[in-house]
């Protein structure tokens, strides 16, 4: 095992990322009243508005006939309607008023959870944990959809203040364009 004390490191940091992910997911769904599917789906129409449900699938992971049931879902619960898409030819996803409500609530309800956590460590630990999640947060996207599946419920306009380091490792070439570009026509990233 590499590493420091024997790769124990590593595990905490996996136990790390699980009890996040569940307190997080806890967070979300509990303010929200909704399987976490829906939550996310509500949080990426949030922050990319006319997109289509193709994009939306790949940003969660979905199938694409499992993210047109979260969609209609959430339809039928008055959070998303239908609109005219980016293109202006195709269909997208827009949260209606009440959609925007939810994904206010859950947001906040994300933000509490981890900022509770946050505020256990001296403001000195605070700082050097930022520094740290920074790096490795850089390292686990390779092209935009895996950014756009990491930050899925994150709070966009706080990282917008301090450049998102998800984003920012996926090269430019890969650039702003829809999310079902085929892989194997994105520029790969340089070591």
């Amino acid at each position: 095992m590499s590493g420091v004390n024997g790769g124990r490191g590593a595990n905490l940091l996996g136990a790390l990322a699980v009890g996040l992910d569940d307190a997080v997911r806890a967070a979300l769904v509990g303010e929200a009243d909704m399987d976490a599917s829906a939550v996310s789906a509500l949080l990426v129409v949030r922050e990319r508005p006319a997109r289509s449900i193709t994009d939306l699938a790949v940003a969660l992971g979905l199938t694409h006939s499992g993210a047109v049931r979260a969609v209609n879902r959430l339809v039928a619960r008055d959070l998303v309607v239908r609109d005219v898409g980016r293109d202006g030819r195709s269909r997208g996803l827009v949260l209606t008023v009440a959609g925007h409500e939810h994904t206010d609530r859950a947001l906040a309800a994300r933000r509490d959870v981890l900022q509770r956590l946050m505020d256990a460590l001296p403001l000195q630990q605070q700082s050097q944990l930022i520094a740290a999640v920074v790096v490795l947060l850089a390292r686990l996207p390779k092209v935009r959809q895996d950014a756009w599946r990491i930050c899925r419920t994150c709070e966009h306009d706080i990282c917008r203040e301090g450049q998102c380091p998800v984003g920012s490792a996926v090269p430019a070439a890969d650039g702003p364009r829809s999310l079902t570009t085929a892989p194997g026509r994105q520029k790969k990233r340089e070591s």
